[in-house]
């Protein structure tokens, strides 16, 4: 690498793009919409040799941006980000500060910030901010883009991104978010008030257009939280329509999610014998699965867990067995060893903490 941070520039020659990189520049332009990403994913491909052209390349234009995408996308697939690598960071902040990549892969960026380079990120965007205080994008792509670290500011500049524009669903999606974050994480005294808060945003995003995934991203995030916090009513609506899209979509994963759900629900509100007929139709969809489809995403976290958890410590061994033994065949590694050792305990009369480390 130079001094600077960036790679090495004795390299000579002309550009050496990959396949994908190069259709890329060819063929399309940086227009701050969702076509964009493909700049950022073409450039995650590059070659080290190829991204020491680019850097020559943009200090000669600094104005290209599909150059400025690619970089990026380069290195974002690094632990943190060198100064050099960081000025690209705020190039676009400061020139492209609408666009949609900051909704999407660059305000991922602030997680590899150094403290001193997060303060200027977050410096930066606020001078956006002041400058275009009555655009949505602007407010909503900063609010964004600094939440992980500054909760508040995030909050308001998403009010008033959604005040500024309430049809577009980003802000209010965010905010449901945010709100579940501070529910399950946020002091003691406050996670009951977030937690509301998520569910009014929940309801608000879901009465806009969006689309059939971030509905259901916004869902699996959501209904959890509603079940926790004693929402069973919205819970139960929303895991029906979870279910509905899961059906309409032939997505057996989100099917099966939102049977689980549903089981919590019952499970909070009837008891156990509904909860094991809503367990069943999520165990049958499993069964079901082709062997070759590999295991379930549910068995690779606690959403199962939890609900075997409360079953086994109301007395129902046997369901929990029959469950275990599958999600036994299901995966394999560390879930699979940490999962015989459960089914021995119970077997043995015992009553484990079913979570995964």
């Amino acid at each position: 690498m130079d001094s600077d941070g960036t790679l090495c520039s004795s390299f000579s020659g002309g550009i050496f793009l990959n396949q994908s990189a190069k259709h890329v520049s060819d063929t399309f332009e940086p227009d701050g919409s969702k076509n964009d990403l493909r700049f950022v994913a073409a450039g995650a491909v590059l070659s080290e040799k190829e991204v020491c052209q680019l850097e020559k390349r943009i200090k000669e234009n600094p104005s290209d941006v599909a150059i400025r995408l690619q970089l990026i996308g380069y290195y974002n697939k690094l632990d943190r980000f060198t100064e050099s690598a960081f000025e690209h960071i705020l190039w676009m902040i400061e020139n492209r500060a609408r666009d949609y990549v900051w909704y999407s892969t660059l305000s991922l960026s602030a997680h590899k910030l150094s403290s001193e380079q997060f303060a200027k990120f977050r410096e930066r965007w606020l001078e956006q901010v002041a400058t275009d205080k009555s655009d949505a994008k602007v407010n909503g792509n900063a609010a964004y883009s600094i939440g992980a670290k500054d909760f508040e500011t995030s909050e308001r500049l998403l009010r008033r991104a959604q005040k500024l524009n309430p049809r577009d669903v980003r802000w209010t999606r965010r905010l449901a978010q945010i709100y579940r974050h501070e529910a399950l994480c946020g002091l003691q005294i406050h996670r009951a008030k977030y937690a509301k808060l998520a569910m009014t945003q929940t309801q608000r995003a879901l009465s806009l257009r969006d689309a059939p995934g971030e509905r259901v991203g916004l869902l699996m995030t959501v209904i959890p939280i509603a079940i926790d916090f004693g929402h069973l009513e919205l819970a139960r609506n929303w895991s029906k329509r979870f279910l509905d899209l899961g059906r309409k979509t032939d997505c057996p994963l989100w099917e099966q999610t939102a049977c689980l759900y549903m089981a919590r629900i019952k499970l909070a509100g009837q008891g156990s014998t509904q909860a094991k007929v809503w367990l069943r139709k999520a165990l049958t969809s499993l069964k079901a699965e082709p062997k070759q489809d590999g295991p379930s995403h549910l068995f690779k976290s606690n959403r199962m867990m939890l609900l075997l958890d409360e079953l086994l410590q109301r007395g129902e061994k046997e369901i929990v067995i029959d469950t275990l033994k599958l999600c036994e065949r299901k995966t394999s590694g560390r879930e699979r060893d940490q999962i015989k050792k459960w089914l021995a305990s119970i077997r043995a009369g015992g009553k484990p903490a079913l979570r995964f480390d």
